[in-house]
């Protein structure tokens, strides 16, 4: 035998368990289709498992320069990725969230029933308001309070400039 290879070994697929003969030390899929569904689920799990870290990354990021940040997000949500992933992003809140959508159904409905109208923040006088339920398993007792405002109460506030910002731009911080 010529020195350096590897006699051909018998493995079981990583993904579909299929047996396999290979030379390579690292063999692990069958074939190339295995390969990309274990790479991803590698990934995946690769990702799971530095949530922590990402997060903490971003966070640094986000702070050392957040007019930076704020001005790709605002160009990657005109995009058609973008307004695809918002659109299943708000699906998954819909899906997971039952009791908010029918409390802010109820709300709309309200309002545009004439039942309950619109009031200045309650906390700075803004005219431009969101309805805030402290508690949605009573959907019209709601606090008025504007973007900002809003996003304090939420404990995401960070930067207030920044959120104006958002909140020019027609997509903001839901309620």
């Amino acid at each position: 035998m010529k020195k350096g290879r590897m006699m051909p070994r018998s493995v079981n697929c990583a993904v579909c368990q299929t047996t396999f003969e290979t030379r390579h030390s690292m063999g692990k899929y069958c074939s190339p289709p295995c390969a990309r569904v274990g790479q991803r689920k590698s990934w995946r799990e690769y990702g799971d498992r530095n949530r922590e870290g990402r997060r903490s990354y971003h966070k640094a990021l986000y702070l050392a320069a957040p007019e930076k940040v704020m001005d790709r997000v605002l160009v990657y949500r005109k995009t058609e990725a973008g307004k695809a992933a918002t659109k299943i992003s708000d699906a998954r809140t819909k899906q997971k969230n039952p009791e908010k959508v029918a409390a802010r159904t109820a709300v709309s409905a309200a309002i545009k029933a004439g039942k309950i109208t619109k009031k200045p923040c309650e906390r700075c006088g803004e005219a431009k308001t969101h309805a805030h339920h402290p508690d949605y398993s009573k959907p019209l007792d709601v606090i008025w309070l504007c973007h900002i405002c809003h996003a304090a109460e939420h404990g995401r506030l960070v930067n207030p400039q920044l959120l104006r910002k958002v909140e020019l731009s027609g997509k903001g911080v839901s309620p």
